[in-house]
């Protein structure tokens, strides 16, 4: 059963506000289970979206993990040759011609893999 969405219009207005700031890098953090990917979720409807959720691992496995998800959603090979983030990240932003959103969940498991790097 899917629960109600409800009180979360402050938070959705900061959202679309933000959605018309191109480009604009919005970080929602918080305890799990509060929420925040269901805002996301609602946030996106009728939006074009790319959604990703950091798994534990090294920083090579996510990066190459992230870019097998990003040919899937660009149809772009090319994605499959980075091995860090930066070059990858750097790639992604010339293929962002039109407005779309790329939400990366589990944010802590991304740090993690890059501090032990």
């Amino acid at each position: 059963m899917i629960s109600q969405f409800i009180d979360r219009k402050r938070e959705l207005a900061i959202l679309e506000r933000e959605w018309k700031n191109t480009p604009s890098f919005v970080v929602i953090y918080g305890r799990r289970r509060v929420g925040k990917t269901r805002l996301l979720v609602e946030f996106s409807k009728g939006k074009k979206v790319f959604f990703y959720t950091f798994m534990e691992g090294t920083k090579e496995s996510q990066v190459k993990s992230l870019a097998k998800e990003l040919v899937d959603f660009f149809n772009d090979e090319i994605f499959l040759s980075f091995s860090d983030w930066y070059p990858l990240f750097k790639y992604l932003s010339g293929k962002l011609m039109e407005k779309l959103s790329l939400y990366s969940t589990s944010l802590p498991m991304q740090l993690k893999a890059i501090e032990a790097s």
